[in-house]
């Protein structure tokens, strides 16, 4: 995936053979995240089984315009979003609690 940022893209696998399950709480991921980039700080997040995500309209209160014509959330409009508070140069993916975090 591009953007007009021309940000870092990395995928961090969690793994296990023991009945225990690594955690998909978006608070600790992005604790993670933040940790293992540190100085970067949260610039959003993306859930994708809930489509819940870090929106300045929303917070706003107008709608969301990541949004296609549909009405369904699309990641190509998330991503190139440059607006000063969404900007970000890095993404890190859990792929197993399908969570992205964008890092600035």
């Amino acid at each position: 995936m591009s953007s007009k940022l021309d940000q870092k893209v990395v995928e961090v696998n969690i793994s296990t053979k023991s009945s225990f399950r690594p955690t998909e709480i978006v608070a600790d991921l992005r604790n993670v995240a933040e940790t293992l980039y540190h100085p970067l700080k949260l610039a959003g997040f993306l859930d994708e089984r809930t489509s819940e995500h870090l929106c300045i309209d929303e917070n706003k209160g107008v709608p969301c315009s990541h949004q296609t014509n549909d009405g369904t959330f699309s990641i190509e409009l998330y991503v190139q979003d440059d607006r000063p508070l969404s900007k970000h140069t890095m993404i890190v993916k859990f792929p197993h609690a399908r969570i992205w975090i964008f890092l600035r």
